[in-house]
């Protein structure tokens, strides 16, 4: 509308609004907010009104109950305007085409006026009287460290009223976090937030499946050109030469977390992490990613968190240790995957020994030859998680027991005075050494778990190695046994390893198989001790406390085995047998041919005198 329209459509809704005898007050008069929310639902009702008779103005017909007053303001629109304004429209005479413009007119002042009432209602509510700086803060945290779509909040944001629209628009710092991960937004809202973002330093997640196949990807096109302000940068590419490509060989000095994931491996360095120094660079995390590993430029003195994932070819175990000996600050380090060189011709002078008082979590997947040469150098007496996994082929267990666990296992004298929770496992020929700070008893060590899974056919030899080299048969701390009893062989061998481990409080049968039936047998029966030592014989695993994976096919020597257990059998010499601790929890599990039908499970709770009895 032009000013002539404006002002003939605003006498003639006013007059239109007197004739349903509604006022609006003026700006400068005092009202309450619930007069104003009653005007607006008033003229809202005039609005519908007025389009009701928009969708047939063809006709030019007003029918009841409100042809009048519509129809007056209609006179008062088309006697006001001279006939250039009225626009000509074929097919129609000059009366209807006048008609139809004044009940536009009419519309728009209609929707100009409700615009006008929500505004003025807005300006009554208390949240309109905070300080912009307030304000500025509780929009911070509503977009902080939230899972949900932040382009959608600040849209949101945007469509709430005219001055937040203005007030979000116009803070840099609102728009300096950019998630495209969990946002459908595209490269207009990326451009819109890099400009709006001014001079803010940037955080930035982005996943290269908004990219839509384009090459070179113009979303990280945009994003490179502000590396001189990122911040904490959390970038999944593809990979290709033409995403290398765009990083520009300008370093971000603000740099403080990068995490840079990849699709496909590439041979190409990360050319700005080798340029020179980040002095503010906290967190790198690279997965199929590499930097230049003999490039002197690079420091981590400020370094805390160091993670390094499917990387082919990665550092020597030399470079890697260069990059620890720079990180006194280092908490958290993992090398997973990471194929290390053999030889390289980086020379430095590093310490015999390298000290990482702060690091809290190690975890370490690598060939056992690098794992020793890593662990052999480094001392971690404060870590709270310790981790190891290498992949032996079950044929070299024995000299890898003998040669390349020696590194891990003064470790694991060192983690053991410093108390911790050891979890050692061995599954499918991959060794994983698990260790976590009690929080409960941080004097002493309080578990250990070991775990052998399926296809396993070395576990004696594992057994002997753990029970001679951490002296479980004497260190009487509560560990977790899980065996893969599909595989297991059950002999004199495995019986005479398994009665070393004294302190077993749990019991895992992974699969079931006829082996259960030998090993609760054995469960069931003191073990015998030679008569000079004047000792009562005890029973496996004096500590048992719960037994989990019993098949259910074998439901009746499960019955009689914690019969035995519990006392409630009679023993052939009472007197020189010392019962172990009664069982709390057995687990029961079913198959499809054989369910644990109601006597056996009425047994099995007797039987437990109170304890629990699970069937899964």
């Amino acid at each position: 509308m032009d000013l002539l329209d404006d002002c003939i459509a605003e006498k003639a809704f006013k007059s239109l609004l007197e004739s349903f005898g509604i006022e609006i007050p003026s700006q400068a008069s005092p009202v309450h907010l619930e007069d104003l929310e009653k005007q607006e639902n008033s003229v809202k009702s005039v609005l519908e009104i007025i389009q009701e008779q928009d969708k047939g103005h063809e006709c030019s017909v007003f029918g009841p109950p409100h042809d009048l007053p519509i129809q007056r303001a209609v006179n008062i629109i088309v006697s006001s305007l001279p006939d250039s304004q009225l626009k000509k429209r074929s097919g129609l005479p000059s009366e209807a085409t006048g008609e139809a413009h004044a009940i536009s007119l009419l519309r728009k002042e209609a929707e100009r006026s409700i615009a006008l009432l929500g505004h003025r209602q807005n300006t009554l509510l208390p949240v309109a009287h905070l300080p912009p700086e307030i304000l500025i803060q509780i929009f911070h945290d509503s977009l902080k460290d939230t899972w949900r779509d932040i382009s959608a909040l600040q849209r949101s944001l945007l469509l709430v009223c005219r001055d937040w629209t203005t007030l979000v628009e116009g803070t840099a710092s609102l728009w300096a976090h950019i998630d495209l991960v969990r946002s459908n937004a595209g490269l207009r809202y990326l451009i819109a937030s890099l400009e709006r973002s001014e001079n803010q330093l940037l955080d930035i997640d982005y996943h290269f499946q908004y990219s839509k196949g384009i090459l070179p990807d113009i979303l990280v096109q945009q994003i490179c050109k502000h590396m001189d302000r990122w911040r904490r940068v959390r970038l999944t590419l593809k990979g290709t030469v033409e995403d290398l490509s765009l990083f520009s060989s300008t370093p971000p000095l603000q740099l403080e977390t990068f995490k840079c994931v990849a699709t496909i491996g590439t041979d190409d360095p990360l050319p700005f992490l080798n340029e020179q120094p980040l002095p503010m660079l906290q967190d790198i995390h690279l997965e199929l990613y590499r930097i230049d590993w003999a490039a002197k430029a690079s420091s981590f003195e400020n370094l805390r968190n160091l993670d390094l994932i499917r990387i082919y070819p990665g550092p020597s175990t030399r470079q890697l240790l260069h990059i620890l000996h720079q990180s006194p600050l280092l908490e958290n380090l993992q090398i997973n995957r990471v194929e290390f060189q053999s030889e390289s011709s980086y020379q430095d002078t590093l310490p015999s020994t390298i000290c990482l008082h702060k690091l809290n979590r190690l975890f370490i997947w690598t060939p056992p030859t690098f794992m020793s040469e890593i662990l052999s150098r480094i001392q971690i007496p404060n870590c709270k998680s310790f981790r190891l996994s290498s992949r032996v082929p079950g044929e070299d267990w024995s000299t890898f027991a003998s040669e390349a666990l020696e590194p891990h296992l003064s470790v694991l004298q060192s983690l053991s005075r410093t108390a911790m929770d050891i979890n050692l496992t061995w599954i499918n020929g991959a060794l994983i050494v698990m260790a976590n700070r009690s929080i409960f008893a941080p004097s002493a060590l309080t578990a250990i778990e070991l775990k052998f899974g399926i296809g396993i056919t070395r576990i004696t030899e594992v057994l002997d190695w753990v029970a001679l080299n951490m002296g479980l048969e004497a260190a009487q701390v509560p560990f977790k046994l899980a065996l893969s009893s599909d595989q297991l062989e059950w002999t004199d061998a495995v019986s005479s390893t398994l009665s070393q481990l004294k302190g077993v409080t749990s019991l895992e049968l992974l699969e079931p198989s006829n082996t259960q039936l030998r090993l609760v047998s054995w469960l069931a029966q003191s073990l015998s001790i030679p008569s000079d030592r004047g000792e009562k014989a005890a029973f496996p695993f004096p500590r048992l406390t719960a037994v989990r994976g019993l098949n259910s096919g074998i439901a009746g020597s499960v019955v009689n085995m914690i019969q035995t257990r519990n006392g409630l059998n009679p023993l052939p010499s009472p007197m020189s047998v010392e019962l172990p601790i009664r069982l709390g929890t057995v687990q029961i599990r079913e198959s499809a041919s054989r369910k644990l039908d109601r006597g056996s499970r009425r047994l099995l709770e007797e039987a437990m005198c109170g304890g629990e009895v699970i069937v899964i």
